[in-house]
């Protein structure tokens, strides 16, 4: 009860000191007047061509999506191939991902990249659905040049 009683005596006297908008400080650094701004001003719609130009975009955009699910399945397929060749021939012990390295311990390799791979399509699969078509390019892109080049490359060089 006292925390409240404290809490209470200390709001009324800071809420006695806040002054309206509009009302003249007595004392101390004067605030500019803000009766001249106009909302309106801020609400403005953008000029026709930036509209259409965006709307352009978005429709290029949702044309290729497809083509970037497409591409995302592919790369998440490459990369599991890839790590599970690279891990069975090599060792779990080469695998940099210590989530991954340490389930693939638990349960074995197969299992591991099988249920990171359908996660990460599932995942995929809601950013096509939910129209975020550049984020998904993006971590498609990541993941060929953090997962699968690596891989391609230790192949390329063995063989």
């Amino acid at each position: 009860m006292r925390v409240i009683a404290t809490t209470g005596w200390l709001f009324s006297r800071v809420s006695g000191r806040i002054r309206p908008a509009g009302a003249r400080a007595e004392s101390g650094t004067a605030r500019a007047d803000d009766n001249g701004v106009n909302s309106a001003t801020w609400n403005q719609t953008p000029p026709t061509r930036t509209l259409r130009r965006a709307q352009s975009r978005t429709e290029s955009d949702l044309r290729q999506g497809p083509v970037v699910l497409g591409l995302f399945f592919l790369i998440q397929l490459l990369d599991g191939g890839l790590t599970y060749w690279g891990v069975t021939r090599f060792g779990i012990d080469l695998e940099m991902n210590a989530l991954l390295s340490g389930w693939m311990h638990e349960i074995g390799p197969a299992a591991t990249l099988m249920v990171a791979k359908l996660i990460a399509c599932g995942c995929g699969m809601i950013l096509y659905r939910a129209k975020y078509l550049r984020p998904l390019a993006a971590v498609a892109g990541l993941c060929l040049g953090v997962a699968v080049v690596p891989w391609a490359f230790l192949a390329v060089s063995i063989y």
